[in-house]
C-alpha cells in the first residue's frame, strides 16, 4: 500500500465516528428544544411579582409535580434513549470498517461471528449505562433543581431563560450542556466499541504495532501529542506500560486502570480523538516516516 492509501484506510475510523456521532447531536439537539419548551411553558405557570417569581404553596405543588414526571417529560421531548438506538447503526458501520482495515493492513479477514463473539458483552453494557435514566441524573435533574432553586430565591424570568437555555438549547458559538454531554457520550461510546473489537484482533492474531490515528488539535493532550511525533502514530505494545506510566505521570484525562490490555479501548483519556488499530510493528517500521500528525 502506498502512503496516501494507509493515510484514507486508518482516516475512515474517525469518518465513521463522525457520521453517527453527529447524527446522534442532530437528534439529542432537538430533543433539548422540545424539553426547553416544556420547562418554559411550566415556567409561565408559576406566580411572579415584578418580573420575578414568588414563591408559594402553589409554586411548590407545581414542583412537585414536575419532579415526579420527569420520566415521563423526557419522554414527550423525544427521549434520550430512543435516540441512543439511533447512534447503535454506528457500531454496524465500524464493523466494515475494521474489516476493511484489517484485510489490507495485515491480510487478516475478520468474520461478522468473530465480532459478535467479541462485542456482545460490551454491547449489553453499553446500552445498560447509556440510557435514560443517566441522562435523567446528569442533565435533567440537575436542570430542574436549578430551575427550583431560581424560584424559590426570587430569580428573574430571564435570568431563569437563560439558565435553562445554557443547559438544554445552547447558543451558535457555545454548544448546551445537554449536546456536551451527549457528545461526549456517543463519541466515547463509538471509540470505545472499535476499540474493543481491535483489542481483541492484537491478541488473537499476535499484532504488535499500533497505529495511533487521528489528527492532532490545539488543546490535544499531552500523551496525544507524545505518541504522534515522537512515535510518528506507530506503537509497539511492548511499551504500553511505560507510556501509560508517563501519561499518568505527566498526560491528562487518562481513564483510571488503563493498561496494556485496554488501552485500545481508552486510548488518550476520555472523549479522546484518536483511535487504535493493531498491525505488524515490523512491517510498518518500514515506513516509520508515514506523517499521522
Amino acid at each position: 500500500m502506498t502512503k496516501k492509501e494507509i493515510i484514507k484506510l486508518v482516516n475512515e475510523t474517525e469518518k465513521a465516528i463522525a457520521i453517527h456521532s453527529d447524527s446522534f447531536l442532530l437528534s439529542i439537539n432537538s430533543m433539548g428544544k422540545n424539553l426547553y419548551d416544556e420547562l418554559y411553558d411550566f415556567l409561565s405557570r408559576l406566580d411572579m411579582s415584578k418580573g420575578r417569581f414568588v414563591w408559594d404553596e402553589s409554586s411548590y405543588a407545581l414542583f412537585a409535580t414536575l419532579k415526579r414526571n420527569v420520566d415521563s417529560i423526557s419522554k414527550k421531548a423525544g427521549g434520550y434513549g430512543k435516540s441512543y438506538q439511533n447512534l447503535l447503526t454506528g457500531f454496524t458501520h465500524l464493523d466494515r470498517v475494521i474489516k476493511r482495515q484489517q484485510k489490507k493492513l495485515n491480510n487478516v479477514t475478520i468474520s461478522d461471528n468473530y465480532i459478535k463473539d467479541k462485542t456482545g458483552g460490551f454491547i449489553k453494557k453499553t446500552i445498560a449505562g447509556f440510557n435514560s435514566s443517566n441522562y435523567n441524573v446528569n442533565i435533567v435533574q440537575p436542570t430542574i433543581d436549578g430551575l427550583f432553586n431560581r424560584v424559590y430565591n426570587g430569580a428573574s424570568l430571564e435570568d431563569t431563560r437563560v439558565f435553562l437555555k445554557r443547559n438544554l438549547v445552547g447558543t451558535a458559538k457555545n454548544g448546551s450542556k445537554l449536546s456536551n454531554y451527549a457528545e461526549q457520550q456517543a463519541r466515547d461510546t463509538l471509540h470505545q466499541y472499535n476499540g474493543q473489537i481491535n483489542q481483541k484482533i492484537a491478541e488473537d492474531y499476535n499484532l504488535d504495532g499500533i497505529y495511533y490515528e487521528n489528527n492532532l488539535i490545539d488543546d490535544s493532550r499531552p500523551q496525544c501529542v507524545r505518541w504522534k511525533t515522537k512515535y510518528n502514530g506507530l506503537l509497539k505494545r511492548s511499551i504500553l506500560r511505560e507510556e501509560i506510566a508517563w501519561a499518568e505521570n505527566y498526560g491528562r484525562g487518562m481513564i483510571p486502570n488503563t493498561t496494556p490490555q485496554n488501552f485500545m479501548i481508552n486510548r488518550g483519556g476520555y472523549n479522546c480523538r484518536h483511535s487504535a488499530i493493531p498491525v505488524n510493528y515490523a512491517k510498518y517500521k518500514k515506513i516509520n516516516s508515514l506523517n499521522l500528525k
